[in-house]
């Protein structure tokens, strides 16, 4: 998938869900290119020191937000996790959003949006 970089404006407010190679590769280097970070990262509490790591090692400010492990092939979001994420939209204004995890879990997320 090809991320349209003529759609983005420079002040746009994202969440990033899901900090895997993918996401890595190609989302962080066109937001980087476009002077852009996430508000916001969700990923997976067994990811959380590799993500602390890479966002301190990459100086990107966000919060970030940690799905509990046995939560990751819900077909839906806790309900304490909807809640939780849609605080922190709320709180940074997130304007728009990528999803960048397994494709089983995208609807959970994109429930949100």
């Amino acid at each position: 998938m090809k991320l349209d970089t003529e759609q983005i404006n420079y002040h746009e407010r994202i969440i990033l869900v899901g900090l895997g190679p993918h996401a890595k590769r190609i989302y962080i280097n066109i937001l980087k290119n476009l002077h852009i970070n996430p508000k916001i990262i969700v990923d997976l509490e067994c990811k959380k020191e590799i993500t602390k790591k890479y966002i301190k090692d990459h100086n990107i400010s966000c919060d970030l937000y940690f799905i509990q492990n046995k939560d990751k092939d819900r077909r839906r979001l806790s309900f304490s996790d909807k809640q939780n994420i849609t605080s922190l939209l709320k709180h940074h204004k997130i304007t728009k959003a990528i999803i960048s995890t397994e494709p089983k879990s995208h609807v959970a997320y994109a429930e949100l949006f």
